[in-house]
Parts: structure tokens; C-alpha cells; sequence
């Protein structure tokens, strides 16, 4: 099938280098579907979703227009089910056209643009087809090269965007489904904020088995980002992420300049493409981040960043320990290095725009909440060591009343520490496929949290310090899932729902796995492939091995002996009871922020959004 797809396509292209005009009529809504290798169920069910959301916009009398453009990152990519599946809606049998990256219509450097006029789709999903009549308009665009997210960005932008100049652009990832209202509520979100140029969204990941733990770390770290993470920093007055799963621009406020002359927030966007140092090229794989802090400091504008969690959708998961480890690495160091990069770079919001000092000064508090995330994932080894104190003194306290002997205590302490320890060096292990030794690495994890659990509340209330106030981590747990509860229920019952089924799954295996995150992302610092989807290989690690090498080996040098400082000054000063109340009193300001930023956002949609009905999953 690789074969004849590659024959079909070069040999259209050969009988036709000449390259033709291409005219579509103006659309509201631009969706950007991006398509690798992911197989053809992935790809129906988002294009169902966006379908039953257009029709969605018709039934309530809106004449917005919407067209989905599916940008295939190399013809020699698409899976042959994908392949297949394009042929049977006719989207390849559709009117073509070629557009090439330059004027020098290079034969290697080239896009093939096919499109389906509105009118019935069958769409097949799971075998089963069904017809749908809609008046949206399907565009797909083949690269000829395969060369990663970011430049397929760059079609869609600098190609594509310019002949249908939408009112608002929207990007997807193949397999994400939205859910029923989405786009109506995004509509209505632009008309209602027309300072706001991009909403983050509900992006959640759907629980299929509360049992399987690395299923439920992952729904529940969605949770956390939409019921805490995200709020927070708009409370502050700045969101960092415009997640790529799904998202919402408004495009005049990407693509055009304020001031003559001057570059666009999408031209500096794409400048990642042409990045080879280290930093930015780590820094760059946060390409989400990127965009949304482009456009809130452009020249002379009053742009806003907003989340919306009344849109929601759900994307897919990762199935196994590799490619979970291969996703996380790429978030948190490029979600790091985006960090300390807006840390210096935030004064060119204040210099360049037009708000009000109050508003500037309520964005620039923003820093607070980068300041405080950054350095809870950087000192994530001092935090698992200042958990251990409590461990430790509170086991003391239970031998002390003699209802366990000292000899076995230094058995449980020395069982707790390796089994924290135990996933951060699976990660490593030439095992960690092995699925059989991941369910062992899980299990140890658990009973090691559970353990610690047990002998914290019992030292605390066999030695009388339940009222003490550097105890304040005994109640942190409970502090935490009722915040974490409420500010889910604030935004929908769905969130409230997953949140419920995950939240015990993990938080048993929540302080060994998050020490196993990021420690095996910053130890391989210098890989900056994709890493999931099979992009693995890193053809830009091995010509340049010896600068990224460097920089991972200063990286990690600073790491461990700033850690280590931390945790050496604690045990010789016997500060840890001093510093365990400021770092859970930080974690307090970081959930008590999240909740009071969900309780402004959900009173903001009562007042003006107004959304009809109740946001739900569909089944497509």
C-alpha cells in the first residue's frame, strides 16, 4: 500500500508540474487536523466530531461557515487505513491543486492539496458507515516531506490561511473528539471576549479502567491541569499553554502586525524551524506555549489568553510506559525551558502593550505562578526528601511508644525509599516494556505511599502534634482532593466524575512517578525528538551530539548539586521541619489560586456566556 500511495501521488505530480490556482470561498471556522501515521479510527472520530459540532451551528440558525484541512506530515507517513480511509469519503477524488513552499518550486519541497465540496459525506468508523449531510468543507493537504508538527503549522499559516482568511483558526491532533456544543461555546466565546485572540480548552482523557494505574495518572494529571494548574495562572493574569491537542486562535490577531514593518506573532511562532541551539530547540517542542506568549506581548495590542472550560474534548492516552516516557520527557523540558524564557522575556509585555497599568500589573503578577511551578519541577528530589522527613520522624514516634521495634522501622524506612526510587530506575531498565515488572515497580510504589500514609497520621496522633503547625502536611492529602473536587465540579460534571474515578490510583504512586517524570526527562535533555507516534529518531541530537550532550551534562550537573545542597543544608541545620511549611504552604497558595481562578472563570460564563445545556460526551 506504501508503494501505491507513493506512486499515485508522483505520478499526479509528474504529469502536472505546473501549479494552479487555488480559490475558496471565505470560512468562519478553520479547523488545522494534523495527520502522521495515527490509524483511520483516530482520524474519523475527530472529523465526526467536528462534523456533528457543524451541524450543531445550523441547527441554531448560525451561518458561520466551517472547514476542516487534514495536513499529512509526508504522503509516506499516512497509514494505509488512513490512506484508505481518505479514498472512501472522496476527499482524494476531490479537485487538486499543488503549492509549493517557495517561488523556486523546488520538486522535493511541495504540498498536494485535494478538497471535497460540501455536500453528504459517508464517513466510516469501525467499519460501520454513516451519512452525514453538512456544509462544511474538507481540504486535505499532503507534504511531500515529512518534517515534524511545527512545520506542518507552517502550511496551514503561511498556505493555506491566506487563501481562505479565516475568522478563527482551531488546531486538533488526529484522534482528539470533541464534545457535544464545543464549537458553538468557542463561537460564543470570541463574541463575548473580543479582547481574547486564543482559549485553552477541557482537554481530558477519557477513564476506561480505574485499575489501570498508568491510565489513571494520566486522566487525573489532566484533571489537575484544568482544575488547579490552569486556573491558577489565570488568576494571575497570564495562561501559559494554548494546548496543541486542541485550540482555538483568532486569526487576524495572529497574522497581522500593528505596527508597519514589524513581525507577526506567527512569524515569530515559526522561527522555531529554523532553531539549532539546545535550549531553543528544547524549548521550542512547547510550540503551544510559544504562540500564546507571542501574542499577548505584540506590539501595541491589548491581546488576552483565556481558558473556556466549557468546551471540552477528549484526546487519546498513552498505552505504554515507553511512550508515556517519551511524552512526558518532551513536555517537561520544553514546558521548563519555556519557563525561564518568559521569566526574562515578560518586561516586552509591559514595553509593548496598550492595556492599562492594572492590567499589566495583574499580567506581570503571572510571574509569581511561573516562579513557584518552576521550581516545584526542578526541586522535585528535595520535595521527595522533605516527604521522607515526615516519613522518618513520624515512624521515630511510633517506636518511641514501642508499638513497633527499631530494627523493623529501618526495614519499612529502607523498603519506602527504594520502592520511591524504583520507578525513576525502571525508567532506565532495559525491563521497563516488560509489563510483568512495570505491574511490580507499580505495586511496591503503592504499598511504600500507603506505608507512609499509615505511619504519618499515626506518629502524628500517638505523639500529640495534630494541632502543630508545621504538621500542616498531614491534612496537605485531604486539603488537596477536596480543592481539587470542588474546582472539578466548578467546570463540569464530567471533570467531577473523572477526577473520582482517578484521584486514588494516583496518589498512591503520584510522588515516585513525578520523581520518575522528571528525572528521566532532564537526564535525557539532549534528546529533542517527538518521541511519541514512532518519532523517536533525532537526526538533529546525532549531528550536533556533542552540543546537546554538553548542554543535558551542565543541565543535570546543576540539578543534582543544587538538590543536593538543599537536602545536605536541611539534614546539618535540622531546618526540614521549617522548610516542610513553606513548601506545603506554597502548594496551598498554588490550589487556593486554582480555585479561586475557576470560581472567577465560572461566574465570568454565568454572567456573559450563558452556554445552553450541559457540556457532555458524545459517542462517536
Amino acid at each position: 500500500m506504501a508503494d501505491d500511495k507513493t506512486y499515485l501521488l508522483k505520478k499526479d505530480f509528474e504529469n502536472d508540474k505546473v501549479t494552479k490556482k487555488v480559490s475558496f470561498d471565505k470560512v468562519d471556522h478553520l479547523f488545522c487536523l494534523t495527520l502522521y501515521n495515527e490509524e483511520s479510527d483516530f482520524l474519523s472520530s475527530t472529523l465526526l466530531s467536528i462534523l456533528k459540532n457543524s451541524n450543531e451551528l445550523r441547527e441554531n440558525d448560525s451561518f458561520e461557515k466551517v472547514m476542516v484541512c487534514i495536513i499529512c506530515d509526508g504522503y509516506e507517513k499516512i497509514s494505509n487505513s488512513s490512506f484508505e480511509y481518505l479514498k472512501k469519503i472522496n476527499v482524494l477524488n476531490g479537485d487538486k491543486a499543488y503549492v509549493y513552499r517557495d517561488e523556486e518550486l523546488k520538486d522535493d519541497d511541495f504540498a498536494s492539496i485535494y478538497r471535497q465540496k460540501s455536500g453528504p459525506f459517508t464517513l466510516y468508523e469501525d467499519g460501520r458507515g454513516s451519512t452525514i449531510s453538512s456544509s462544511m468543507d474538507i481540504m486535505l493537504c499532503i507534504k511531500n516531506k515529512n518534517a515534524g508538527k511545527l512545520d506542518s503549522h507552517w502550511w496551514f499559516f503561511n498556505k493555506i490561511c491566506p487563501l481562505i482568511l479565516p475568522e478563527y483558526c482551531y488546531q486538533i491532533d488526529a484522534g482528539t473528539v470533541l464534545a457535544k456544543g464545543t464549537l458553538q461555546n468557542m463561537s460564543s466565546a470570541f463574541m463575548h471576549y473580543p479582547q481574547t485572540v486564543a482559549f485553552s480548552n477541557n482537554v481530558l482523557i477519557e477513564s476506561e479502567n480505574p485499575f489501570d494505574f498508568l491510565e489513571s495518572f494520566q486522566v487525573f494529571d489532566f484533571i489537575l491541569q484544568k482544575a488547579i494548574l490552569w486556573p491558577s495562572e489565570s488568576f494571575f493574569g497570564y495562561l501559559s499553554v494554548i494546548p496543541g491537542q486542541f485550540c482555538a486562535i483568532r486569526y487576524d490577531g495572529f497574522d497581522k502586525s500593528k505596527i508597519e514593518g514589524e513581525s507577526t506573532p506567527k512569524e515569530r511562532y515559526l522561527r522555531g524551524l529554523e532553531c539549532s541551539s539546545p535550549f531553543e530547540k528544547t524549548m521550542y517542542m512547547a510550540e503551544d506555549r510559544m504562540m500564546g506568549f507571542e501574542l499577548l506581548v505584540q506590539n501595541q495590542s491589548d491581546n488576552r489568553l483565556e481558558y473556556n472550560p466549557q468546551s471540552t474534548c477528549y484526546t487519546d492516552k498513552c498505552d505504554s510506559i515507553d511512550e508515556f516516557l517519551s511524552q512526558r520527557r518532551r513536555w517537561c523540558n520544553s514546558a521548563f525551558m519555556c519557563r525561564i524564557w518568559m521569566m526574562f522575556n515578560m518586561l516586552r509585555y509591559w514595553e509593548n502593550s496598550t492595556s492599562s497599568i492594572f492590567k499589566k500589573a495583574h499580567t506581570m503578577s503571572s510571574l509569581i505562578s511561573m516562579v513557584l511551578n518552576t521550581l516545584f519541577d526542578f526541586f522535585q528530589p528535595f520535595i521527595v526528601f522533605l516527604v521522607l522527613s515526615v516519613v522518618f520522624d513520624s515512624i521515630d514516634g511510633v517506636v518511641d511508644k514501642n508499638i513497633i521495634s527499631s530494627s523493623f522501622s529501618k526495614v519499612l524506612l529502607c523498603f519506602i525509599v527504594f520502592s520511591w526510587m524504583l520507578p525513576l530506575i525502571f525508567s532506565f531498565s532495559s525491563y521497563k516494556s516488560n509489563r510483568y515488572f512495570f505491574r511490580f515497580v507499580l505495586i511496591m510504589a503503592s504499598a511504600a505511599t500507603s506505608l507512609s500514609i499509615l505511619f504519618i497520621v499515626s506518629g502524628v496522633f500517638l505523639s500529640d502534634r495534630l494541632f502543630e503547625i508545621q504538621n500542616v502536611i498531614i491534612f496537605y492529602p485531604i486539603i488537596f482532593v477536596v480543592i481539587v473536587l470542588l474546582s472539578s465540579l466548578l467546570i463540569s460534571y464530567e471533570n467531577y466524575r473523572l477526577a473520582l474515578r482517578s484521584f486514588i490510583p494516583h496518589f498512591l504512586i503520584a510522588i515516585p512517578f513525578n520523581l520518575m517524570t522528571f528525572g528521566y526527562s532532564f537526564i535525557n535533555m539532549n534528546d529533542s525528538s517527538w518521541g511519541t507516534k514512532g518519532l523517536s529518531n533525532n537526526v538533529e541530537n546525532k549531528i550536533n551530539a556533542k552540543k546537546f550532550l554538553y548542554f543535558r551534562n551542565k543541565f543535570v550537573f546543576i540539578w543534582l548539586f543544587l538538590n543536593l545542597s538543599l537536602i545536605l543544608f536541611s539534614v546539618f541545620s535540622d531546618g526540614y521541619i521549617g522548610l516542610i511549611s513553606f513548601v506545603g504552604y506554597l502548594s496551598l497558595i498554588i490550589m487556593f489560586t486554582g480555585f479561586l481562578g475557576n470560581l472567577r472563570i465560572y461566574c465570568l460564563n454565568s454572567f456573559k456566556m450563558k452556554s445552553k445545556g450541559k457540556i457532555k460526551k458524545l459517542n462517536y
